[in-house]
């Protein structure tokens, strides 16, 4: 950024201020403090940081999502502090072509309309993963209200949909709706469920995720169809407590949008629990 200077208009310029609008937007206290460059470079850094974690899939890892959400805080505070130090030294100096309201206004929408490339499906397509909170009790044990998963957009890029996979997917009734089930009838299978066991074209499904305690109502309610060409059967794991393809049929392929990797963060009435916290399978 060209910093030419108006050498008729100078202003003071406040470590407050530059604070408060770092926090308001990443690098705009700098741009306020009259340092246009390191401006610019803040959001900049900061997506190439979620680029570089996302297309290496150390994002993928238990730990990835909390690299990219230390490595953002210390891109953010870093940025504060330097604002805030350049606005003390910047006493009665002329103010540079961009340090006008104007100009903060549209850095704050350049700067959030490039951070929204971080959000639905543009992240999903450009980054290759997404994020989602748990709301429901569905796929318990695995997945209980509160956990915060991260899923991997790309997976079935170089793999096929398996049984046993757990996969986030636009509802069908309502795309805009991202649901999560386990996959367990491929195009062409007979899926059955015979005193509350999952037999698929005829082989019983090993369930180890299964709590027999939510497989009641299902082990009295047997149930039996085939599943058409490019489309997929998924239940939930709470048996007895999940609305799946039983109810409201199948999740046509180009529905499926990733597959669960591993829980990120997790936090109920009584706190972060900790435990929770890791790879899924």
């Amino acid at each position: 950024m060209n910093e030419n200077v108006n050498h008729g208009d100078t202003k003071n310029r406040s470590p407050f201020v530059a604070g408060i609008l770092g926090i308001l937007s990443p690098g705009l206290g700098l741009l306020y403090a009259g340092k246009g460059r390191m401006a610019l470079l803040t959001p900049i850094f900061m997506l190439l940081l979620i680029a570089i974690l996302s297309w290496s899939r150390l994002i993928l890892l238990p730990v990835g999502y909390w690299l990219l959400i230390a490595g953002s805080i210390v891109f953010v505070v870093g940025a504060i502090v330097v604002a805030c130090r350049y606005a003390g030294m910047a006493t009665a100096v002329p103010k540079n072509w961009y340090q006008r309201w104007y100009i903060y206004i549209l850095f704050i929408v350049v700067v959030q309309a490039g951070f929204m490339v971080m959000e639905g499906n543009s992240r999903s397509t450009i980054f290759g993963f997404e994020t989602h909170r748990i709301p429901s009790v569905s796929m318990q044990p695995i997945l209980v209200p509160g956990d915060f998963i991260l899923a991997d957009s790309w997976a079935y890029a170089s793999q096929a949909i398996e049984v046993g996979d757990v996969v986030t997917f636009d509802y069908p009734s309502r795309p805009s709706q991202v649901w999560i089930k386990r996959v367990i009838g491929l195009p062409g299978d007979k899926v059955e469920i015979i005193n509350g066991v999952v037999m698929v074209s005829g082989v019983k499904l090993d369930e180890p995720y299964i709590d027999m305690d939510n497989n009641i109502r299902t082990a009295n309610s047997p149930y039996s169809t085939v599943v058409p060409q490019g489309q997929y059967f998924v239940l939930g794991d709470n048996r007895d407590n999940s609305a799946d393809s039983r109810m409201w049929g199948f999740v046509p392929h180009e529905n499926i949008r990733a597959k669960l990797v591993n829980i990120w963060f997790a936090l109920d009435k009584n706190g972060i629990q900790f435990e929770r916290i890791g790879l899924v399978n």
